[in-house]
């Protein structure tokens, strides 16, 4: 498992530098901690956090057309992420506002929407890379399985 995680890690960092992307730490971040969910038993995020980036993504592309002035992004940036820190208990809203106020206070004034694709672009490349290791895990597990069975124990025995 470990191997793989280095493989993910490793891949991840190969796309960003073949697209030349000038902040390559998203595509591993969501590996790392979509990672620690599942070693945490929360393996159903991976789904939520995919579509809340994508939604929040989406939603950073109106505000950066409308070209409103640095500190009303910052507000309504602040806003969202005041916003999210109250939605904890639905993660996938949590996390889409989340990433609609990190993505919008990043960008740079005027490139918000590009920002937004490319940003949106690397977290999701990130949560392939991973959805993929993890189809492979899978299937080796399976494989494995069929091949090296684990006995049954023997339940207790009467005196």
């Amino acid at each position: 498992m470990a191997i793989l995680f280095g493989i993910a890690l490793g891949a991840s960092a190969s796309i960003a530098v073949a697209f030349g992307w000038k902040e390559p730490y998203w595509i591993p971040e969501p590996i790392l901690i979509l990672t620690l969910y599942l070693i945490i038993g929360k393996a159903e995020r991976i789904r939520q956090k995919a579509l809340a980036t994508a939604f929040g993504v989406i939603l950073v592309v109106p505000v950066a057309i409308l070209a409103l002035p640095t500190g009303a992004d910052s507000a309504i940036a602040a806003t969202a992420f005041v916003v999210a820190l109250t939605q904890l208990k639905r993660y996938w809203l949590y996390y889409t506002l989340y990433t609609f106020a990190l993505v919008l206070t990043l960008s740079t004034p005027g490139n918000g929407a590009t920002e937004a694709v490319q940003r949106g672009a690397e977290i999701l490349a990130g949560i392939a890379i991973l959805v993929l290791g993890l189809a492979v895990v899978h299937l080796l597990g399976v494989s494995l399985s069929k091949h090296y069975p684990q006995p049954e124990l023997a339940g207790p025995t009467a005196p």
